[in-house]
């Protein structure tokens, strides 16, 4: 699990250095941990494609659950409002102003153009990942028990 997750954050925070996960909610029962996470960061390399210009995200809402073995993370799974920060980063159009507060965060959900699904599958296979399933409105990647999921928003889906 730890090489998995060196191989996806890696290359994040080499895309985004000042990268900062501010923890919102954290909750624990047995091996299993939810945490709500808000993330900002600074694009000073490419990351999925796009060169750095230095712009920066704020506050994208991210949930991740974990499952936990001897102290350690065996499993991950988890949501991230991707369409967000790209808005934020000026890679999809006009940035949407965060009009949220902490009570009310946005949907930590991961949601793409169609056609954004294909180059990031690309780019985790880059870093190692296998790309386990690729369809129009849906992708999947995996390496050593880390489960990556992206949906489009532009096409009706049901759960793979």
């Amino acid at each position: 699990m730890a090489a998995a997750a060196r191989a996806w954050i890696t290359p994040f925070r080499a895309s985004f250095p000042d990268v900062h996960m501010r923890v919102v909610d954290l909750v624990a029962e047995g091996n299993k941990v939810a945490a709500r996470f808000l993330c900002s960061g600074t694009q000073r390399g490419t990351w999925q494609g796009h060169p750095a210009g230095g712009q920066r995200f704020e506050r994208v809402a991210e949930a991740y659950f974990f499952e936990l073995d001897d102290g350690r993370i065996t499993r991950a799974w988890g949501l991230e409002d991707n369409l967000t920060r790209m808005r934020q980063l000026g890679q999809l159009g006009p940035a949407r102003e965060a009009s949220y507060g902490e009570a009310a965060p946005p949907p930590a959900v991961a949601i793409l153009k169609s056609a954004d699904i294909a180059a990031t599958l690309g780019w985790y296979r880059e870093v190692g990942f296998e790309v386990r399933r690729q369809e129009l409105a849906f992708g999947e990647v995996a390496r050593d028990g880390l489960v990556l999921q992206f949906l489009s928003g532009e096409t009706p889906w049901t759960s793979p």
